[in-house]
């Protein structure tokens, strides 16, 4: 297994939780440093870890990607609480993320929005919580083989300027996980086997961290 850390900025927890074969991957450079990065990696006849810079692991994570026979497999991780049937907006570090109500719609027909985060056909949860992203998953050579990044490019954010000037050339950091689950979709591969949840270090404050306590506690969830 190929496991690489992304990041722009390094969390002293996170890379001190790091495995020792962990390749760090410098993604500051630019605003497209992060896809070309990734697309470096894909499809280069290994099984990709991806590890965001503000996602936690424990020394369970790896192995159990290793152990698992599931083409795409993933930790997911917590945004915030939403109000369910609603769409909230929610001040995250990075800006305004719009999370859907009970749509039932797949992200395939919401382009375009954060919206993609959400797997299709996973109930939305009481929190907003990533489960078909970049942030600790992992994509088998297997899955890596079926599917070209390049054809994410077409589904590029059309309500990001950043994304509007690379013209489909290439995507900005903020917005490759919607892009590429589109194409997965479109290649039939539609949710990720999800392993369980790691914490978010851009979760700020008390109430976050014993949020992510108590959800991730024996008997609780």
């Amino acid at each position: 297994m190929r496991v690489c850390y992304f990041y722009a900025e390094s969390f002293p927890r996170a890379v001190r939780a790091l495995p020792a074969n962990v390749e760090m991957v410098d993604t500051s450079g630019s605003d497209t440093a992060y896809w070309e990065a990734l697309l470096a990696r894909w499809n280069s006849g290994d099984d990709l870890i991806t590890i965001e810079q503000d996602n936690l692991i424990d020394d369970q994570v790896i192995s159990s990607f290793a152990n698992c026979t599931e083409i795409w497999c993933s930790f997911a991780y917590l945004l915030g609480p939403v109000v369910k049937n609603l769409i909230t907006e929610l001040v995250v570090p990075w800006g305004i993320l719009r999370v859907p109500g009970d749509s039932g719609l797949p992200p395939s027909q919401q382009l375009g929005t954060p919206k993609n985060i959400f797997a299709a056909g996973v109930p939305q949860p009481d929190v907003a919580q990533c489960s078909a992203s970049l942030g600790c998953t992992k994509y088998s050579k297997e899955m890596q083989a079926q599917v070209r990044l390049e054809d994410a490019l077409p589904f590029f954010n059309k309500h990001c300027v950043r994304c509007i000037a690379l013209k489909g050339k290439a995507l900005c950091w903020t917005h490759i996980d919607g892009p590429i689950l589109d194409v997965f979709i479109a290649a039939g591969i539609n949710r990720p086997h999800i392993h369980g949840e790691v914490e978010h270090l851009h979760l700020m404050g008390l109430d976050a961290r014993l949020l992510f306590l108590l959800r991730t506690a024996p008997g609780c969830g």
